[in-house]
């Protein structure tokens, strides 16, 4: 009788962990639902940053109006649309998504009418900008983005520049690309070299003759905060020990700057944010990030923070539903956050520029 009793509550524990895992959430009394996704990676190859910060906001807001509902996402557009649409009919109104351009594309049409509000975190693609629809971005587009790090190279010495592209993420990079060579060419100096490869299964061999070709300066043009970049931008560090190296704000990882090496010291990161060893806000956010979760996240943990502390200020003014959040937070600008402030145009795009980091090791922490 006791055995099978034991084996009874086993099942049912074993059942609530699968009601957890594919999504099931308990709705707590006068609690609004937000949903923040992440991907289902390896950590070796994509740290939890994302669900952690999430975590860390609820733990430190035990009084929020707000109940956390994790869900995750594999980088296959084709899956992003059916995991969102589950939500949705699941009841859930508010969406904070890290999905990149890759795969929340292939969603926005679940946002282009009044309905569910997302906040996203990472999705630069100008297919979704000035858009009236129901996604706010609180980071730039590409085109901006793009502009500005094409600006800061123009200021660079040299005349032979390396781009090395990630496919792997083609709905962001191949706009951007675009967008930084137009702006690049308004300084006809530079002769440009690009490759475009699969960031993910980089190997030294098949980029190792390349990069001992004379080049001044490399663009590392790719994201999702993919270690390899660290790799990448060692080889080249290898052949050229004084070249400077630029990368994207999706290079904003304790885990790249680990890989880079050597490299480090020559890296320049064009960053949405400050660096933490100019911004104690940031910096205090950080320090006690990592030592709730043993590890310093990468940037996408300030967004997230950002995100879910928006949507708390407009819930604490009154606004429940969609539509009154979106309308809140797009008439009061700028928004401030704990972290700094969010500049949105009318379309809920961010606006305001960006930051060049240069001496990475102080954005180190190693707990």
């Amino acid at each position: 009788m006791q055995t099978q009793r034991r084996l009874s509550l086993a099942l049912i524990v074993l059942a609530l962990v699968m009601l957890g895992y594919w999504g099931f959430t308990v709705l707590a009394p006068g609690k609004i639902v937000v949903a923040v996704d992440a991907p289902l990676m390896s950590e070796r190859v994509f740290d939890p940053s994302d669900m952690d910060a999430a975590r860390l906001y609820f733990e430190e807001n035990p009084d929020s109006r707000m109940q956390l509902k994790e869900m995750f996402y594999n980088f296959n557009p084709a899956q992003s649309a059916p995991r969102f649409e589950a939500a949705i009919d699941e009841g859930v109104q508010f969406f904070v998504t890290t999905q990149p351009s890759s795969t929340l594309t292939a969603s926005a049409h679940l946002f282009a009418n009044p309905g569910p509000l997302i906040i996203n975190t990472s999705a630069t693609s100008p297919a979704l900008t000035a858009k009236d629809d129901f996604m706010i971005r609180i980071i730039a587009d590409a085109e901006l983005e793009q502009q500005t790090i094409a600006d800061y190279i123009n200021t660079l010495p040299g005349r032979n520049l390396l781009i090395l592209q990630d496919g792997s993420n083609a709905a962001y990079t191949d706009p951007a690309l675009r967008f930084f060579l137009k702006q690049l060419g308004t300084n006809p100096r530079w002769q440009v070299t690009h490759a475009k490869l699969q960031f993910e299964d980089f190997k030294p061999d098949n980029l190792n003759e390349q990069m001992g070709k004379p080049f001044d300066a490399l663009y590392v043009l790719g994201g999702d905060f993919q270690a390899s970049m660290g790799n990448i931008v060692q080889l080249f560090h290898r052949h050229h020990p004084n070249a400077p190296i630029v990368l994207t704000p999706w290079a904003r990882s304790n885990t790249v700057f680990e890989t880079a090496g050597p490299a480090l010291r020559n890296i320049v990161l064009i960053s949405n944010f400050p660096a933490k060893s100019k911004d104690p806000a940031i910096k205090d956010y950080l320090d006690r990030f990592t030592q709730r979760f043993g590890y310093q996240p990468m940037a996408m943990a300030i967004m997230i923070r950002q995100a879910l502390e928006i949507l708390e200020q407009a819930m604490a003014a009154g606004h429940k539903t969609p539509a009154s959040v979106k309308k809140y937070l797009l008439s009061g600008q700028p928004l401030h956050t704990s972290l700094g402030q969010l500049q949105l145009n009318e379309f809920g795009d961010r606006t305001q520029g960006f930051y060049p980091i240069s001496d990475l090791t102080k954005e180190m922490t190693t707990p």
